[in-house]
C-alpha cells in the first residue's frame, strides 16, 4: 500500500469513526427516553415491548465497530510513522511530518519550513504519496 493511499483510508476511517461516535451519541440519548420492559403496564398493540433492551444491543454492536475501526486507524497512523521516521531525506521527513501528521496544508507548511516554498512542498508531497507505506510490528503482538 502507498502513502497516499493510506492517506485517503485514514480519512476515511477518521470520518466513519466521527459518524460512528454521533451515532453512538444519538443512540444513548434515545435510550433514555425509551421506556424498560419492566414496568407494571400491561403491553399494548402500539407501545414496543422490548424498546430498551434492542437499543442496548445496537449500542453494544456499534461500540464493538468503533473498536474496530479505531484498532485499524491506529495501525495505519502507526505505518505511517514508521515510514516518516526511516526516510533519510531530513527535508522530505519534515513536510511529510508536517502535512500528513500534524494536518497542516502545503501554505501553513511552508510558512512553519520558512526556507522551502508552498510549489517546492507540493512536489515533495507528491513524490512522498508514492512511497510504499512501511509495516510495523505492533508492542501487543507476539
Amino acid at each position: 500500500m502507498t502513502i497516499g493511499e493510506a492517506l485517503q483510508k485514514i480519512g476515511r476511517l477518521r470520518t466513519e469513526i466521527k459518524n460512528k461516535r454521533l451515532y453512538l451519541l444519538a443512540l444513548k440519548n434515545r435510550a433514555e427516553k425509551v421506556a424498560s420492559t419492566i414496568t407494571d403496564m400491561p403491553p399494548a398493540a402500539t407501545r414496543q415491548v422490548h424498546g430498551r433492551e434492542l437499543v442496548l444491543a445496537d449500542i453494544i454492536d456499534t461500540k464493538k465497530e468503533l473498536a474496530g475501526k479505531e484498532q485499524e486507524l491506529y495501525e495505519l497512523e502507526s505505518s505511517l510513522i514508521t515510514t516518516i521516521r526511516e526516510l533519510d531525506d531530513d527535508r522530505l521527513k519534515a513536510v511529510m511530518t508536517e502535512r500528513f501528521l500534524m494536518n497542516r496544508t502545503c501554505r501553513e507548511t511552508s510558512t512553519v519550513l520558512l526556507h522551502l516554498g508552498e510549489r517546492y512542498i507540493k512536489k515533495l508531497c507528491s513524490k512522498a504519496k508514492g512511497l510504499n507505506l512501511a509495516t510495523t510490528v505492533h508492542p501487543c503482538s507476539p
